[in-house]
């Protein structure tokens, strides 16, 4: 059924998209249901709690067009992780989710995808090495075709050529 599958996908799009509201609302945008303590379980593995708790409205820290781009990139795509990580799903699909993440970020996300190994399906689309390696599997395009899909050193082995 079309409707059960989306409603056991969540996505974290490559371009941050927000409405004006809240942080709630938005973390709430893909999972209306959540309770606070989900919020805050969401923003943990974001590693974004403790940013919104020094904000002086926390989780009730409206966004704006005035008030989005005193927020770093980095805050928007934690923001953006928080918001799949709320919704209870089966599937997860990441496009480029650690492209403004710094260091600590990067590391945040690699342990949350870590966390999350065996209880959900994560499909990532990355260049970054940090989270090809962690993949079962690896699909390489080229052209827009899949050029090799299998397991991991396998692919990886047969793009640089290099055997380990």
């Amino acid at each position: 059924d079309p409707t059960t599958l989306r409603q056991s996908i969540a996505y974290v799009p490559q371009q941050n998209q927000f409405f004006h509201g809240t942080l709630a609302q938005n973390l709430q945008f893909s999972a209306p249901e959540a309770t606070e303590e989900r919020m805050i379980q969401a923003a943990e593995q974001a590693g974004l709690l403790s940013q919104i708790m020094t904000l002086p409205e926390g989780f009730d820290t409206r966004i704006d067009e005035q008030v989005m781009h005193i927020f770093s990139s980095g805050f928007l795509q934690k923001l953006n992780l928080a918001r799949a990580y709320i919704r209870k799903s089966n599937i997860l699909i990441m496009d480029e989710p650690g492209n403004t993440l710094d260091q600590e970020g990067d590391e945040t996300l690699r342990q949350t995808i870590k966390d999350f190994h065996g209880e959900k399906t994560i499909l990532i689309v990355t260049h970054r090495p940090s989270l090809i390696n962690l993949a079962d599997r690896v699909l390489a395009l080229q052209g827009g075709a899949m050029r090799v899909f299998g397991p991991r050193e396998k692919v990886l082995e047969m793009i640089t050529g290099e055997t380990k």
